[in-house]
């Protein structure tokens, strides 16, 4: 199973990091995870990337656990960020 879950976490940074690359190109497939659908923001890309690393560190045996709270913590001031931009102003 830690493979498989390390799949996940590759599969999850690397769509992240694929819709980051569509925002810097302004490639609208790339934005997208599915063509014609909505594009993805970036700040949730990010939060992919993101994920996908903390994941990964918890399956390896060789890191430390706490490169994935870090992560954590990051994801968490990610989301606080994005959530004090929304609403009406």
């Amino acid at each position: 199973l830690s493979r498989v879950t390390r799949g996940i976490a590759l599969a999850v940074a690397a769509v992240g990091v694929f819709v980051l690359l569509g925002w810097l190109t302004d490639n609208g497939l790339l934005k997208s995870v599915v063509p014609g659908a909505v594009t993805m923001k970036a700040n949730t890309a990010v939060g992919f990337v993101f994920c996908g690393l903390a994941l990964w560190f918890l399956t390896d045996p060789v890191a430390e656990p706490r490169f994935a709270n870090v992560v954590a913590w990051c994801i968490l001031a990610l989301g606080l960020a994005t959530f004090g931009q929304s609403g009406d102003r």
